[in-house]
Formats: C-alpha cells, structure tokens, sequence
C-alpha cells in the first residue's frame, strides 16, 4: 500500500458526486480525536496545518499573500480536519466522531461510513476507523452506484451532528456559511475541490434543520445492485 497519495493515479477517487471529497492527510499525520478548544467560531492561535493531496478538479488561488485562511472562524468556518475552528475541524469526515445510524448501525467516523455504503460487500472494519485509516481500506473495495448517496451522507452527517452534544450546541449557535478547502504544498496554494459544493450545501441544511427542529425527508435505503 502506497504511503504518499499520487494525485496522478487514476485509481484514486475522482468522481466529483462521490469519490473525490477531499479532507486529506498524509499517512503519519495525527487526527485530533476531541481536542479541548473553544466551542465557537472564533479561530485559534495554532497557525492552519499543510494539506498534501489535491483533486483532478480544482479551483486553486495563489494564497500565499491572501489572508483568506486566516478568515477561517471570521467570515466563513472550514469543514476540514485542519481548520481553524472546532466546529469546523468536528464536522470533517476524517475526524472521530462515533454515531449510531439508524438503518447501517454504529460508525466512529463519517469517512467510514462513506465507504461502508458505497461498497458492494461492506467491510465491518469501516466502522471503527476514522482519518486516513478508514480512506484506505475503502478505497480497496468494490465500488457501486448509490443513486441517492448525496441525500445519504446529509442524512448521516445529521445523525452525527445531533448525536453528539457538544457538536449539536457550536451547531445551533453558528451563523458564518461553511466552505472546503485546505492548502497544498509549501507555497501553502488555497485548493477547494470542485464537484463538493452539495456537501457544503448539506450542512447549511443540516444546521437550518436543526435550528428550527426538523428532520431529513426519509430516504430508502435499500441499495441497488448490493446482494
């Protein structure tokens, strides 16, 4: 297995509705599990850390005299990993953020999640791991079309979000709209994804739905194809 990801093997994931979410840490880098930091929007002290893998489609911005990042907390929260804000590092696939949902069962990570539904034969594995962990075993399995797996994640997102606590609370009392983006290489260039734009979208619906006390519109779960 490949410790370095290779931003020009065409086996990695790059279908924009599905594969290609990038929230993207070498190997050996640490995933904050529940990291004692403020509970608001303002960002922290510690300097944004230096993402390693871009996407085959990208919208890159020279950031190196920008000061974009570092609006992260102020006029926009980064859903990433490494984001300035705890809010924004919690609601990021990699982080470990166990859930029960209610049709698949437990997960300790929606980046596992991920792979377990798209999977033809899901591997139980998927439900333990979180970061990197859980993208490379997924990455190995058998892939399928999930007509509805945008309205999936969302969904799932939601059971993560108002499971835990604490995550439900920054939730309701946030209001700067959320983004994707992490920097690459050492002229820190600013990469947001392209084709990840629902998925921002699902989590100002998320936080809409939470604040007013609604629930996602029920969803069939039954895969096609998966026997």
């Amino acid at each position: 297995m490949s410790t370095t990801p290779d931003v020009n093997d065409p086996s990695t994931d790059q279908v924009p509705n599905a594969d290609a979410y990038v929230d993207i840490l070498p190997p050996d880098a640490p995933i904050q599990k529940d990291p004692s930091l403020p509970t608001t929007d303002k960002p922290l002290d510690a300097p944004v850390q230096q993402a390693v893998q871009a996407s085959p489609e990208i919208e890159a911005v020279d950031n190196t005299d920008s000061l974009f990042v570092k609006q992260d907390g102020v006029t926009h929260i980064n859903v990433y990993s490494r984001g300035n804000t705890d809010l924004g590092r919690m609601l990021a696939h990699f982080t470990f953020s166990p859930f029960v949902h209610p049709y698949y069962g437990p997960f300790n990570s929606m980046e596992g999640f991920w792979y377990y539904i798209k999977a033809r034969k899901p591997e139980d594995a998927l439900r333990t791991l979180h970061g990197w962990e859980a993208k490379e075993l997924g990455k190995q399995l058998e892939h399928m079309r999930r007509p509805n797996f945008k309205e999936l994640i969302v969904e799932a997102n939601f059971h993560k979000i108002t499971q835990n606590p604490r995550l439900l609370a920054m939730m309701k009392g946030s209001v700067l709209p959320f983004d994707h983006y992490y920097l690459y290489g050492p002229g820190k260039i600013l990469i947001r994804p392209k084709g990840f734009e629902w998925l921002v979208e699902g989590f100002e619906s998320i936080r809409t739905m939470v604040k007013m006390g609604r629930e996602p519109t029920p969803i069939d779960h039954r895969p096609v194809g998966r026997k």
